[in-house]
């Protein structure tokens, strides 16, 4: 759907693969399978707007997220029959939410953006409104020590519609600092709830045009408890950024930061390591919530950049995986999937992997693996004992499941090799498995065409058949039309 305004309702948005264009498409998933959806991006201009993934009566929302891609035609690549090579630059994963009332962001600005300089960034917003009313909301920034930076005016959003933004563009919101760290709160102040997300937005020293997620913050980690990044990377290129953020209402927070190696030991940053992060308030403080980037350099320039939010420990999680051509190699377009997985406790815990394809058959179940007392595992599932041989391509879900009475947290990962040879990471589960329920759940934010592809990936319940339709709507909240290439 596109995003629409207060005096023009959402139309749709014409999208397109190889099989046509629409702005309605319908799904059908199998139990234990999933659905995807992949646009080609081959549209002159951009568009932009929101999907709505709607379940037909008796039918679960199903859980789903999106791949975006930005890529750039090499016209150095070209061939003598016109066949252009498109350069994948940079990839970020949104998952699909259902509708709240009150969210909250990671927000951050520095340099000189507007003028494209190297090392600048800033923080971008998209907001959906999937209800038949018109919502009003409004944004806040403050900084970490909770001094107000600014505040929106009031911001309609259309029935069914979207808005994209840079925080800088929104009215209210112009004199924020040029250089800042803080939070993000967007409070629906009339009206339905909405679906959110932020995007740190980055020029790196090529002056590419880089972006990950940056929220919406998961409000679940505010009991008391662990909560852990499975996977860290640093040195050898590979850097690894920290923000921990008070849950809504707690003025202060302490404890400490363990970095961890794989085996359990202290982690040592001198070299590349694998480890996770373990963050552990002190008696009688709230948990924070925690987001990190990991980012990635070659040769100086950073070419990666890779959002990923901290979690509670559990027992069971479904991540989506995939392996398209000969990664080894660095095949353009070639793809890996990965996992870690990290173990806060201090017995060993046991874990078993189950790979499922698209049509819901079992693929593989790997060999029961042991993850460290306080340790850490981080492999590509074709280094997994008794995943050597699922041979790509494949796509599917992988379910994560730990023995009685341990828990660990986890983390998917897909890595793809891109035209410039560099490896691109973005993550893919683990799902929030809270979308069940009868709704429907909503992308705040797809870009497509001007160099933008927007790959889908819409997940049924354990042991449920799905079936529905996804929505495209420009901002203006009118149907955007796209063309889809089938995967």
């Amino acid at each position: 759907m596109g995003p629409g305004s207060p005096t023009s309702p959402p139309q749709g948005v014409i999208v397109g693969n190889d099989a046509g264009d629409s702005s309605v498409f319908g799904y059908d998933i199998q139990p234990r399978s999933f659905f995807q959806l992949q646009t080609n991006g081959r549209l002159d201009n951009l568009s932009a707007g929101s999907v709505q993934i709607v379940p037909f009566s008796g039918f679960h929302t199903p859980a789903a997220f999106v791949l975006i891609s930005d890529f750039i035609i090499d016209q150095a690549a070209t061939t003598a029959a016109g066949d252009a090579r498109f350069d994948t630059i940079s990839e970020t994963s949104v998952e699909g939410q259902l509708p709240a009332t009150s969210l909250r962001f990671y927000a951050e600005s520095a340099g000189d953006f507007i003028a494209g300089n190297p090392k600048s960034n800033r923080t971008s917003i998209a907001i959906a409104n999937p209800s038949g009313q018109p919502s009003t909301v409004q944004l806040q920034v403050t900084s970490f020590d909770d001094a107000p930076l600014a505040t929106s005016s009031p911001i309609i959003i259309p029935a069914g519609g979207q808005l994209a933004r840079y925080l800088f563009e929104i009215p209210g919101l112009q004199s924020l600092p040029a250089s800042f760290q803080g939070l993000l709160r967007l409070t629906v102040v009339f009206g339905p709830g909405v679906t959110a997300s932020s995007f740190k937005i980055f020029f790196n020293e090529q002056t590419d045009y880089l972006f990950t997620t940056t929220g919406p913050l998961n409000e679940n980690a505010g009991i008391p408890g662990h909560v852990i990044f499975p996977y860290m990377t640093d040195s050898t290129g590979y850097t690894t950024q920290f923000i921990l953020i008070n849950p809504p209402g707690v003025q202060t927070g302490a404890g400490v930061v363990h970095y961890v190696a794989a085996d359990g030991s202290p982690l040592q940053v001198n070299t590349l390591r694998l480890g996770s992060v373990q963050i552990v308030p002190y008696e009688g403080f709230a948990t924070p919530h925690a987001h990190i980037i990991l980012n990635h350099r070659d040769s100086g320039v950073l070419t990666s950049m890779m959002g990923l939010e901290a979690g509670l420990p559990g027992n069971t999680f479904r991540s989506y995986s995939e392996s398209i051509g000969d990664f080894d190699s660095g095949t353009a377009g070639s793809t890996r999937s990965g996992i870690a997985l990290a173990n806060p406790s201090n017995a060993p815990a046991s874990v078993v992997l189950e790979m499922r394809s698209l049509d819901g058959s079992l693929l593989k179940t790997a060999q029961t693996v042991q993850v460290p007392a306080k340790g850490q595992v981080t492999v590509y599932l074709n280094q997994w004992p008794g995943l050597e041989t699922l041979a790509a391509p494949f796509e599917g879900i992988l379910r994560v499941t730990i023995t009685p009475q341990q828990a660990v947290m986890v983390a998917g990962f897909r890595a793809i090799n891109n035209e410039r040879g560099n490896v691109l990471f973005t993550s893919t589960g683990p799902l929030i498995e809270n979308a069940g329920a009868s709704g429907q759940i909503v992308f705040a934010h797809i870009a497509e065409g001007g160099g933008y592809t927007t790959q889908f990936i819409v997940i049924g319940g354990p042991g449920q058949g799905n079936t529905g339709v996804l929505r495209f709507f420009t901002e203006e909240g009118n149907p955007l039309n796209l063309t889809l290439t089938p995967r």
